[in-house]
C-alpha cells in the first residue's frame, strides 16, 4: 500500500536520523542499510506493541486500535457485496 501524506521539515529530519543511526549501527555489524520503508514500517510496529499511545493529544489504547480494526472488516465484508467492487471475494 502506498501512502501518500505530508511530512514536517522537522520530522522529515527526525526519520533522515533515525535512518542514518540505524544504518550506522548496521553497518558496525556487519548487515546491509536498512531503506526507509524498512525504517518507517519498523517505527510503526513499535508503536502499534504499545498498550497504549499518545497521538495528537489523545491516548489511544489496544482495545480501541483493536475495536477499529474490527469495524474496518465489517465495513470490508459490506463492501465485499457491491458488484463493481474490483476486490469482491469470490464465494
Amino acid at each position: 500500500m502506498r501512502i501518500n501524506c505530508s511530512i514536517t521539515l522537522h520530522n522529515r529530519i527526525a526519520l533522515w536520523q533515525f535512518i542514518s543511526a540505524v544504518n550506522e549501527q548496521r553497518q558496525a555489524m556487519g548487515l546491509e542499510p536498512a531503506t526507509q520503508s524498512e525504517v518507517v514500517n519498523e517505527i510503526i510496529a513499535r508503536a502499534a506493541e504499545r498498550s497504549t499511545i499518545n497521538l495528537c493529544n489523545v491516548f489511544i489504547t489496544r482495545e480501541q486500535r483493536e475495536s477499529q480494526s474490527t469495524d474496518r472488516e465489517a465495513s470490508s465484508e459490506a463492501f465485499a457485496i457491491n458488484d463493481n467492487n474490483p476486490l469482491k471475494r469470490e464465494a
